[in-house]
C-alpha cells in the first residue's frame, strides 16, 4: 500500500497561520469579525471599524484564460477611509522550484491589480476607486532586515519625500522579526505562528486563544478537517499519478527526439552502418549521443 508523504496533524496542533484553521475562524459568524478587528488594529496601530468579512473570496480578470486569485480574508474597513483589505497567511516557507521571496512580491502585485479591477463598475470615475491594503503574514523575512513589519507605498524615485497617494499600500509581516514594531504586534505574530496557550501572553491574546480553542473543539469542524485532509490527499495522489504518466510520456517523446536527431546527423554524414548498428545496440547508440553532444 502506498504511504502518504504528508503526515496528518491533529486539529489541536494547527496554528492561525494554517489555512484550514484561519478559514474556520473567519467564517465563524460569531468570531470572524472580532478576530479581523483585533488583527488590523494591532498591525496598523490604530482603531479601525470592520464592516464585513469574507473568507476564500475569488477575484477574476473576466477572462477564463487568465489567472484568477483566491484571497484568505477579504474585508472592508474604515482606516479611517473606506478601505478594501486582503489578508494573506503564508504558512509555507518554501515552494519547490520557486523563489518564495520573489513569488510573494509578484503575488501581491497580481492581487492588487485584480482587487482594484473588481472594485470598480463599468463607467465609474477613477475617483470612485477606494483605498486598498494587502497584508501578507509569513514565518520568514522577505527582505532580510530582521524587521517585524515592512510597509510599501508608491513614492517618487527622484524625490523620495513625494508620495503618489494613490490609496494603495502593501504590508509584509515577518513572524520572526525583532525590529521596528511594538510589543503587541510581535506577540500577536508569535501567537499566529504558534497558537498555544503559552503564547497568549496578554488579555487580548487570551481572548483570541479562547476563540481559537472554541473553533478547534467544535465537532463539525473536526469532521470538516478530516474530510478536507482526505480530499487533499486524494487530489495529491491523483496529481502524482498524472505527473508520473506525463513524465513517462514526455520521457518517451524526448527519447524519440534524440534518436531522430542522431539519425539525421548520421544520414548527413553518410554513416548508414552506424544507423543500423545503433538501432539494435543501445550502448553504441549512447556512445553516438555523447559523440555528437545530443
Amino acid at each position: 500500500m502506498k504511504e502518504s508523504k504528508k503526515q496528518k496533524r491533529a486539529l489541536e496542533e494547527l496554528n492561525v497561520l494554517d489555512d484550514f484553521l484561519l478559514n474556520e475562524i473567519i467564517t465563524d459568524t460569531k468570531y470572524g469579525k472580532e478576530f479581523v478587528h483585533y488583527f488590523l488594529k494591532t498591525v496598523l496601530g490604530r482603531e479601525v471599524t470592520v464592516r464585513n468579512v469574507n473568507a476564500q473570496a475569488i477575484a477574476t480578470p473576466g477572462d477564463v484564460e487568465k489567472r484568477a486569485i483566491r484571497m484568505d480574508v477579504l474585508t472592508e474597513a474604515a482606516i479611517p477611509n473606506k478601505t478594501t483589505v486582503d489578508i494573506e497567511m503564508q504558512a509555507q516557507t518554501k515552494r519547490q522550484g520557486q523563489n518564495q521571496k520573489y513569488d510573494l512580491r509578484k503575488r501581491s502585485r497580481l492581487y492588487q491589480a485584480l482587487i482594484d479591477t473588481n472594485m470598480m463598475e463599468t463607467g465609474e470615475d477613477y475617483e470612485q476607486l477606494g483605498d486598498m491594503l494587502i497584508i501578507i503574514c509569513a514565518p520568514f523575512d522577505l527582505f532580510g532586515g530582521n524587521r517585524v513589519k515592512y510597509t510599501f507605498e508608491h513614492i517618487c524615485s527622484e524625490a523620495p519625500e513625494l508620495y503618489l497617494n494613490d490609496g494603495a499600500k502593501r504590508i509584509f509581516l515577518n513572524t520572526k522579526g525583532q525590529l521596528g514594531a511594538d510589543r503587541e504586534l510581535q506577540e500577536l505574530l508569535r501567537y499566529i505562528e504558534s497558537s498555544s496557550e503559552e503564547n497568549a501572553v496578554s488579555s487580548e491574546l487570551q481572548r483570541i486563544h479562547e476563540i481559537v480553542t472554541e473553533v478547534k473543539n467544535a465537532k463539525e469542524r473536526r469532521e470538516r478537517y478530516m474530510w478536507a485532509f482526505e480530499r487533499e490527499m486524494m487530489i495529491r495522489d491523483e496529481g502524482e499519478e498524472i505527473g508520473i504518466e506525463r513524465g513517462i510520456e514526455r520521457g518517451i517523446e524526448r527519447g524519440q527526439e534524440r534518436v531522430n536527431h542522431l539519425t539525421r546527423i548520421l544520414v548527413e554524414a553518410s554513416r548508414s552502418e552506424d544507423i543500423i548498428r545503433a538501432a539494435s545496440d543501445l550502448k553504441y547508440q549512447e556512445e553516438l549521443f555523447q559523440e555528437y553532444g545530443i
